[in-house]
Parts: C-alpha cells; sequence; structure tokens
C-alpha cells in the first residue's frame, strides 16, 4: 500500500476508533510537534466569552499517563483559565498508535479556526512528510543550516522564501546556489538568510543562470557591508523605482556585479539599475 493510501485508511478508520472521555484539566498538555505558536490573546477570548454549546471537543492523543492535545489547545487554555486544573473537559481520544505523520497530515486539514504562521506550518507539514519540506530542510542541513523560529546563527525563519526559490526558481540547483552564496559572503548569520534577501539573489541566480561567477559575487557581496545594509539599500531603491523590495534587491545584485566591468560584460536585467546613493522620492 502506498504511503498516501496507507494516511487514507488510518484517516478513515481514526475517528470510528476514537472514544469520548472526560478529562481533568491537569492531565492535558499541547502537543509538543503538532500544533501552532500558542497566542495568548486568542485563549482570552476564548475564556471571557466562554459558552459551553460553542466549546467543541479538543482532540487528544494518550501519552504516558496523560493526555497531548493536538486540535484545541487555545480552547484547553481558556477552560484551565476560567475554572482551574481540577475542572473536566469533554475530548474526543484518538488511539494512542495513531503515527505522527497521520496526526500531522490531520491537524492541516483541520486547523481553520486561526490562521497558522507559515514556520508553524512548515513544521508540521515535515511531519506529515511533506515532500517539499522534506527536500528542502535537507538542503539545508547540508548547509549547516536548518529551518526553525529562533533569531539565532544558522537557524532560518523565512521558509516562504526558501519555497518560493525551490517551487519557482529554479528548483534544489537554484536553492543550493542560493545557500552556498549567503554562506560564504555572511556565514550563518541570521539577517543573511532574510526572506527577501533571498528571494532576490534566488532570481538574481535564476534570471542570469550560466551567466554569474558564484564565487566572484559572493566576493562581492562579503564586501558591500553586510546584509541589513543591502537591504536597506533595497528599499529605499524600491521607493525610487515603485517596485517590489525583492525586485530592488535583485536590481541591487546587477549593480553590485557589474560595478567595474566593461559594458559589453555588464548585466542587464531591464529598468533603471540602482545608484549607490539613491534617495527615495521626496527626500
Amino acid at each position: 500500500m502506498s504511503t498516501d493510501h496507507h494516511k487514507e485508511a488510518m484517516r478513515k478508520g481514526l475517528f470510528a476508533k476514537s472514544k469520548i472521555e472526560w478529562i481533568a484539566m491537569r492531565d492535558l498538555q499541547p502537543h509538543p510537534l503538532i500544533q501552532r505558536k500558542f497566542k495568548e490573546h486568542f485563549g482570552k477570548s476564548i475564556r471571557d466569552g466562554f459558552n459551553p454549546d460553542k466549546f467543541g471537543m479538543p482532540v487528544v492523543i494518550p501519552r504516558d499517563g496523560h493526555y497531548l492535545v493536538w486540535d484545541g489547545q487555545h480552547r484547553v487554555w481558556g477552560l484551565r483559565e476560567l475554572y482551574g486544573e481540577s475542572e473536566m473537559c469533554q475530548c474526543q481520544v484518538i488511539p494512542e498508535d495513531t503515527p505522527i505523520e497521520v496526526l500531522a497530515d490531520l491537524f492541516l486539514g483541520r486547523a481553520n479556526t486561526l490562521p497558522i504562521r507559515v514556520i508553524d506550518k512548515w513544521m508540521i507539514r515535515g511531519h506529515a512528510k511533506d515532500a517539499t519540506v522534506l527536500a528542502v530542510d535537507a538542503m539545508l542541513l547540508r548547509h549547516n543550516l536548518r529551518s526553525g523560529d529562533q533569531y539565532v546563527p544558522g537557524i532560518v525563519r523565512a521558509v516562504g522564501a526558501l519555497e518560493y526559490i525551490y517551487s519557482m526558481n529554479g528548483g534544489d540547483v537554484t536553492l543550493d546556489r542560493c545557500l552556498t552564496v549567503l554562506h560564504g559572503a555572511w556565514g550563518r548569520e541570521p539577517d543573511a538568510y532574510d526572506g527577501t534577501v533571498m528571494r532576490g539573489l534566488g532570481m538574481f541566480l535564476h534570471h542570469f543562470n550560466g551567466d554569474v561567477s558564484d564565487h566572484d559575487l559572493t566576493s562581492r557581496m562579503m564586501k558591500a557591508g553586510g546584509p541589513a545594509r543591502m537591504l536597506g539599500q533595497a528599499r529605499d531603491w524600491a521607493k525610487v523605482a515603485g517596485t517590489s523590495v525583492t525586485r530592488a534587491f535583485c536590481d541591487k545584485l546587477v549593480n553590485l556585479y557589474n560595478r567595474g566591468r566593461a559594458q559589453k560584460n555588464c548585466l542587464v536585467f531591464g529598468g533603471a539599475r540602482p545608484e549607490k546613493d539613491a534617495k527615495p522620492k521626496g527626500h
């Protein structure tokens, strides 16, 4: 049986095998993997507007003498705040042996009451064995990086940009080049993997492809003053040119790569090129 068919079979039988139980608040904990980031203001809105007829049953899975909430953590938090640890909550309990990838896949299909952050959804898609997430995360590991939500060296938070490059700008070849250039120019610095920086670089590398020396580009970016400075210049140019910051960052790379080259060897990406001292309109 294929993986997809196995998941479908699990989905069809999962809730038929579930049980309805009353469980004390003290025995309910958020699932450590299959959940969005907790938002206290949303939990407070449930607490302050509590209506038992609209509450709905949290869905939980047994684990080591307690229960992990994988659908309904904000409702459980609101009820706990309102009535305390001894309050009983009616829950739908699914079988303990449910595979993590099936749980993740179900969560992505059910979580529609509150928007999921891109990074949270990325992590859950990984547990659901999403092919794109697995491929991109494997690429990050090859560059001594990983996806995550922390602003620390080596962690890439802009997973939407990674997926955009992988899906729309040349696949793993462009993504590999992009990460190689960024790591070579700025190491594992968090700002180097800003979403706009990566999208702009991915656009540049994909568009010019074999016309660009990645080694030369890396050297020029290394001397350009860092990702924050280049991004600031791109934002200024975006205001002047009336374009997106991503396109402006790409234009900035064109300008940087062309500097000192004979005109016949210059790259051309259409439109005006950003000047070093460009100022926003009205300044």
